[in-house]
């Protein structure tokens, strides 16, 4: 039996990426870098070279059931876990963990975003391997991994590492917020922080007694209807339950209160996708700083440092514009300032409600 497992979280809607990241066709499930194969797809290949194949379950809403299957046409049915409500992560981690733990109470398990983008392959399988070793040889360890940041980002929280535990391996003293920009430089400036990568590995059962400890009330929901996990009754059952499940981040209900946390800092050529301009960093600029995808037929004139994203087969004049995004998809169109495209999200709800 194996004890390994990898549960990739694709159930969410990625709106920073608005127009082409839509409710109906999220971002994990589109080529953005145009190489072929989506973000899901990167990541499901990523992790099948060191997770048997039928051991990488992938977390999605119910709604994305079909993409899935579409994507990832080589796995089984029981490889994908659908939640019937959006809950954040702490929920869908624990559905996760219990039906690991419910066919292996031995198993390690990787939780990884769908959305990411990893380079460097080698180092990043080398931290993930060093990661599951831990685990097995110390099962109340909580693994992370870290990035090493190259900026003083407001955008990402921030891991701050303790004392070396074994080589690459630090104890974790501290979980911060998303920073302010003077704050962000000092911790940069002390090389003790890390970017949290949103990337984990625990064992099942210890994560199962985590939730028991800090998160009790969601803990016997579902510890309650145990046994129609990986049963016939588990779709029905979960129809009742979940709703009733807090939305919170597992960073919150468990992470940072768990005081047996350790961080395993690497490179990894990683990046979150999280933003449009965030594409800057992995697609070809031209002399101005243009970042063009799409359109085969375009002139800019007079143009800089510009994110534009079309469809093939649209001709394009831009001129006289600077440091904005413009997308266009074949329904809808962003023209937004890069300085405000973290705004994007809460525009997109203000044009929603109208």
């Amino acid at each position: 039996m194996s004890e390994n497992y990898c549960v990739i979280m694709a159930g969410g809607v990625g709106s920073r990426f608005w127009p082409a990241s839509t409710a109906e066709n999220p971002k994990q499930f589109l080529d953005i870098l145009g190489t072929g194969r989506t973000l899901l797809q990167q990541t499901f290949d990523r992790f099948k070279s060191i997770i048997k194949e039928e051991n990488v379950l992938i977390l999605t809403n119910e709604r994305y059931k079909e993409l899935v299957q579409h994507q990832l046409p080589s796995i089984s049915q029981e490889q994908i876990i659908c939640e019937p409500a959006r809950r954040n992560t702490a929920p869908c981690i624990l559905y996760a963990a219990i039906k690991i733990w419910k066919i292996n109470p031995d198993a390690s398990f990787i939780v990884a975003p769908a959305d990411h983008l990893i380079t460097n392959i080698d180092e990043f399988n080398n931290a993930i391997c060093l990661g599951l070793e831990v685990c097995k040889k110390d099962p109340n360890k909580s693994i992370t991994l870290g990035i090493k940041p190259w900026h003083a980002s407001t955008g990402f929280g921030y891991i701050k590492r303790g004392a070396l535990s074994q080589e690459g391996v630090f104890y974790v003293e501290q979980f911060t917020e998303k920073p302010i920009l003077s704050v962000a430089k000092e911790m940069l400036k002390s090389g003790d922080y890390y970017w949290n990568s949103g990337l984990f590995i625990w064992n099942a059962k210890r994560l199962l007694d985590l939730f028991k400890e800090f998160q009790p009330e969601m803990y016997e929901l579902f510890n309650k209807d145990l046994y129609a996990f990986n049963s016939p009754l588990e779709r029905e059952t979960l129809k009742v339950l979940y709703p009733k499940c807090e939305d919170i981040s597992v960073d919150y209900a468990i992470l940072e209160q768990d005081q047996n946390v350790f961080v395993i800092p690497g490179d990894f050529g990683w990046s979150d996708l999280g933003s449009w301009s965030s594409l800057k960093d992995h697609v070809a600029v031209d002399e101005q700083d243009n970042t063009i995808i799409g359109s085969q037929q375009k002139l800019l004139q007079d143009s800089s440092n510009n994110i534009i994203v079309l469809p093939k087969e649209k001709k394009a004049l831009i001129a006289g514009l600077s440091n904005y995004i413009v997308v266009d998809t074949h329904d809808s169109i962003l023209i937004c300032p890069i300085e405000h495209e973290q705004d994007i999200k809460s525009y997109l709800s203000r044009l929603n409600e109208q």
